[in-house]
């Protein structure tokens, strides 16, 4: 599972093989340059210490990578003058460091593009995906669980594409010139020195496993108070009218509590893995430097500038070791928000069926529901349903309340899936018709008036984007609410607050109808439009109903008798089943 996770988080880097290549290039170049730096540096270190003597490198019985990098040495530190030989010494030293300084700089930027490109194409994917899930998935999940995921787990990936496509192919290049360079000089120190490291592979690879448990925890308890805070931000008028500050602070302080204590083990573990490895890599160094000190000192088989040399050469072996621990524990981090990614992207069980047909151009004739039920998770909702809704008509969906009226408005918008039976458009069955094309045929009045923290103007546009003022002002007249609208402030420039909060409620829901009128529907689906209103505002709001709703198919979810009067024909139903009408 693991490792079918990690593929597919690596499949996003494909589309960029081309330019990972080159850097690539550019790690090898500056793997290259640093072993030209720490092999020009040990004869340079040599020759101070020989009191500025010719340097003289032997070619007998050396490999031929030692014998090619001391002529290089030799031909570039060579010279009859001290003097020139200490410029040469700091022009390689100043010109290598500058360009893998420059060529550092140019990977990192190209790594920030790719890696800025994916995050973007996954946060697009997550996004797109929940765009299709229906009504079942909105309401089991909270909105800050979802927002969490979007956002702090696709941030999580941030270091695996990074180090993939860098570390995994640095170091383990740079730990290879390491051994060979080391190895070039003396097979046995070199093989000491890995005798003692390798118990580091087993030791990183449990703290791995750990870290990945652990991160998917974290990730989940951010998700879990992220969703708190929205709740509550959601529901503060419930909270301080209720007297609930103090239970809402310490639940979310519990919560947070959590989510440190996660974050502190997720550290450790993140800061612990590295420093094992380091440990390993300087008893492994020590005792390198006592094997090669007692061949040059005492067996006499080593001379001093090789053993120089592994010394210089002993970080290209050990930053390599601890930077691919880190590297391996980074990636089992990220594969724990990986799971949680892949696990929401290929979650279809609440997707919405889009349909590939087109609607009629105009519902002419009747929307029927035919042996219709739907049961959510086992949970039964509406139960065999049969009813038609003849065309032009305003038909009146009556019952208690969670009875299952507004559920038939949501299998009507195919904002929820049905689960057994059939809904047919002028004989076309909804299941098969595009989703897209189908709502712009609708006109959803909710009970609710959910409303922008913005304009009344940028209101009305997210439904018609293409309306003018005069557009605006006539869905304003005809809803009664453009009379109102003048002495608050700017008119089309006033502002209605968060949530509508600034308008009252008879306001918002007229506020509401006017943005479904600037759509232009064909059908209107209407629940509860004059809940929690006064009589003057339930009187207002059903004339407007009235008018805008002739020759217009109509389908009126109340419980309001005042406004079921005015229905053609109606049903009433009584815990998801029809008990009375059609």
């Amino acid at each position: 599972m693991r490792h079918h996770i990690l593929w597919k988080t690596i499949k996003y880097l494909l589309p960029y093989r081309l330019v990972i290549g080159i850097t690539w290039i550019l790690s090898v170049v500056i793997l290259i340059l640093q072993g030209i730096t720490i092999w020009v540096g040990a004869d340079f270190i040599q020759g101070i210490l020989s009191n500025g003597n010719t340097i003289k490198t032997t070619t007998q019985n050396i490999g031929f990578i030692t014998q090619l990098m001391n002529r290089l040495s030799k031909y570039i530190l060579y010279s009859d003058s001290i003097y020139n030989t200490l410029i040469n010494a700091v022009l390689v030293l100043l010109i290598t460091g500058v360009l893998v300084c420059i060529f550092r700089a140019i990977k990192l930027c190209i790594f920030a593009r790719i890696n800025q490109n994916i995050l973007m194409q996954i946060r697009g994917e997550l996004f797109t995906h929940i765009t299709k899930l229906n009504l079942s998935f909105s309401n089991k999940y909270r909105h800050g669980e979802v927002s969490s995921l979007v956002i702090q787990d696709v941030n999580q990936l941030n270091f695996l594409f990074v180090d993939v496509t860098d570390r995994i192919f640095m170091q383990p290049a740079r730990l290879l010139v390491g051994i060979i360079l080391m190895a070039s000089l003396s097979p046995t120190l070199t093989l000491w020195l890995f005798s003692c490291l390798l118990p580091t592979a087993i030791i990183i690879h449990i703290l791995g496993k750990k870290v990945q448990y652990l991160s998917k925890q974290t990730m989940n308890k951010v998700a879990l108070l992220q969703g708190k805070l929205t709740e509550y931000l959601s529901t503060v008028i419930l909270s301080r009218s209720l007297s609930r500050e103090h239970c809402e602070i310490n639940s979310f302080n519990t919560e947070a509590d959590k989510l440190r204590k996660s974050y502190e083990h997720l550290m450790f573990m993140d800061a612990f893995a590295p420093q094992i490895v380091k440990i390993l890599t300087i008893i492994a160094g020590c005792i390198v430097i006592y094997i090669g000190g007692a061949n040059v000192f005492i067996h006499k088989t080593m001379d001093g500038n090789t053993l120089m040399k592994m010394v210089l050469l002993l970080p290209m072996v050990a930053y390599p070791l601890e930077a691919l621990a880190k590297l391996y524990v980074s990636v089992r981090n990220s594969l724990g928000s990986a799971e949680r990614i892949f696990s929401l992207l290929e979650d279809n069980s609440y997707i919405d069926n889009t349909g590939d047909l087109h609607p009629p151009q105009t519902i002419a004739n009747t929307i029927e529901f035919k042996n219709v039920s739907y049961t959510p998770d086992g949970i039964k909702v509406l139960q065999n349903l049969n009813f038609v809704i003849p065309a032009k008509s305003i038909f009146s969906i009556q019952g208690n309340s969670g009875s299952g009226k507004t559920t038939i408005l949501s299998l009507l918008s195919k904002l929820a899936v049905v689960s057994k039976g059939q809904i047919f458009i002028d004989g076309i069955e909804l299941h098969d018709i595009c989703s897209n094309e189908w709502r712009k045929k609708i006109g959803i009045i909710t009970q609710d008036s959910v409303l922008l923290n913005a304009s009344i103007r940028e209101n009305l546009n997210y439904a018609n984007p293409s309306a003018t003022d005069t557009d605006m002002i006539e869905a304003l007249t005809k809803v009664g609410l453009w009379d109102l609208s003048q002495p608050m402030q700017n008119g089309l420039d006033t502002q209605v607050g968060n949530r509508g909060g600034i308008v009252s409620g008879g306001e918002r829901q007229r506020l509401n109808i006017a943005r479904v009128l600037l759509t232009n529907p064909d059908i209107y689906l209407i629940d509860e439009p004059t809940a929690n209103l006064d009589y003057e505002n339930r009187v207002g709001i059903k004339e407007v109903i009235k008018e805008i709703t002739k020759g217009k198919t109509t389908i009126i979810v109340t419980h309001d008798d005042y406004l079921s009067d005015i229905a053609d024909s109606s049903i009433q139903i009584d815990n998801g089943e029809i008990i009375s009408g059609e």
